[in-house]
């Protein structure tokens, strides 16, 4: 006597509306299958039969019923294609939902529940319901590799989407080619995954570190500051942020000094006291941070404690992200520089204000918050996904790809285009600083932001293809010193 048990995580199921085919309404639901004790040689629910001899009922029972199946009506085949056309669509979706940046991966999850709702009640994809099931890497390589494993060869997802730690993106892009599947990233942003290490099937509809430090480094290069610095996370997202703002900067202006003294704390640090001193003692006058999530909370707090903003300008692209500023609130500083890592909710480019505000409200209405970038990224991918699919009448690979590459996405925020050569999206984006804002719940905003064309942004084709082909590191690696 045995008993096996095989469960399945919770995850959001799209099914058939009562309403028939003019949307389908979400259902959340757990699966719980029991195969319970049986006779010796019997076969358990959705196990095949012992293979043996057939016997002359067995061969009669079988005539019978190939008989009447070839008897059927025409009508029951038709029944039969409708059935495997509403199979549902599946979207995998990979976030850092615990752990030290657990939010980033909570407004992952939280963008593409609203697109897929949204899908659904416009019909679906290729009039087939969309079916999303979510997934924890922890911030970890090896479990996101497990992660996306299990969404494509158990769960059998058409498409992934998400992946906040860039660590865990390289990680699994790696398994992508093996695994026949496309992912969509929309969080984390190593230029290295579309550059040294692309393969086919890695997209990225969020820009990556280096069109975020080159934005920031045209932002800062019109303040006067010329001794800098730098505090970041001792993994590529924090290298090259750092290196493509600083390397940037130094040719835009060649006056800047670029010290020596510069903080690389672990991902995940709870304290970074000596850092701050250390770089406080070689009196920069302004620090370039790529923390983000929790460790981005606890280094301004950190600083505050310390003074260390006092006559210290701070530039950064996610330690001012949404989840920052509702977990601080008022103890944020004002005129802290920032991108909000890529989207700020209240800012959108021109021509986009009503679809943003159409948006932000709905998020609001669904969440009971403001949609940080991570959301609106992820809700972009899902949406991007439906245009590629429906454009190419399929979702298998080969031809998913070729539709998304050259793909015009049409973000709430603002517009872009995903580049056939790197599959990396190409958009406009927005520098600013903070500002009291007593009508916020979190009381601080964006302002005064300068927008910058995705094309000024972005590496050259050529320079791409140059890295990729040699393999090295770009020249700004020269600027990261006691990494």
């Amino acid at each position: 006597m045995s008993e096996r048990s095989s469960v399945r995580p919770v995850h959001a199921t799209i099914g058939t509306s009562p309403a028939g085919n003019a949307g389908f309404t979400n259902v959340a639901h757990f699966t719980n299958v029991t195969h319970a004790s049986r006779r010796p040689g019997a076969a358990a629910d959705g196990e095949p039969a012992p293979v043996g001899r057939l016997t002359r009922r067995d061969f009669l029972r079988l005539g019978a019923s190939a008989a009447a199946l070839l008897a059927a009506p025409a009508g029951l085949y038709g029944t039969l294609a409708r059935a495997a056309a509403a199979r549902p669509v599946k979207v995998g979706v990979i976030g850092s939902l615990t752990g030290a940046v657990s939010v980033w991966g909570r407004v992952t999850r939280d963008g593409a529940t609203l697109a897929v709702e949204q899908v659904n009640a416009a019909g679906g994809i290729l009039g087939r319901p969309v079916e999303l099931i979510v997934e924890d890497d922890a911030s970890a390589p090896d479990v996101g590799v497990r992660r996306a494993r299990k969404l494509v060869l158990e769960d059998n997802v058409d498409v992934l989407i998400g992946v906040n730690h860039s660590g865990v993106l390289l990680s699994i892009l790696e398994q992508l080619p093996s695994l026949n599947k496309v992912l969509i990233g929309t969080c984390a942003t190593s230029a290295e995954a579309t550059v040294q290490r692309f393969n086919k099937y890695i997209f990225r509809v969020h820009s990556n570190s280096d069109q975020e430090g080159m934005a920031g480094a045209l932002y800062a290069a019109r303040f006067p500051y010329r001794r800098w610095s730098v505090i970041a996370p001792n993994y590529a997202y924090g290298y090259e942020t750092w290196g493509s703002f600083i390397s940037y900067l130094k040719q835009l202006r060649p006056d800047i000094q670029i010290l020596d003294v510069q903080a690389w704390p672990a991902f995940g640090a709870p304290d970074f006291t000596s850092h701050i001193t250390r770089l406080r003692a070689a009196r920069p006058e302004a620090v370039v941070s790529a923390m983000w999530g929790g460790d981005a909370v606890n280094l301004i707090r950190q600083m505050r404690r310390f003074r260390f903003l006092d006559g210290i300008a701070l530039f950064s692209p996610a330690a001012l992200a949404l989840d920052v500023l509702y977990a601080l609130g008022e103890e944020v500083p004002e005129n802290l520089h920032s991108n909000a890592h890529g989207y700020w909710f209240e800012a959108p480019q021109a021509g986009r204000e009503q679809a943003n505000r159409t948006f932000v409200e709905a998020y609001y209405a669904r969440f009971g918050e403001y949609p940080h970038s991570t959301a609106h990224a992820t809700y972009t991918a899902v949406w991007a996904f439906k245009k590629a699919a429906e454009l190419a009448g399929t979702t298998g690979t080969d031809d998913l790809i070729a539709a998304l590459e050259g793909l015009e996405v049409d973000f709430p925020g603002y517009k872009g285009y995903i580049r056939k050569e790197d599959h990396q999206i190409v958009h406009d984006q927005a520098w600013g600083r903070t500002v009291e804002a007593p009508d916020l719940p979190f009381r601080r905003r964006i302002t005064d932001l300068q927008w910058f064309k995705g094309e000024e942004i972005t590496p050259s084709v050529e320079q791409v293809l140059r890295l990729r082909q040699s393999g090295e590191r770009p020249d700004y690696y020269r600027y990261i010193i006691g990494a």
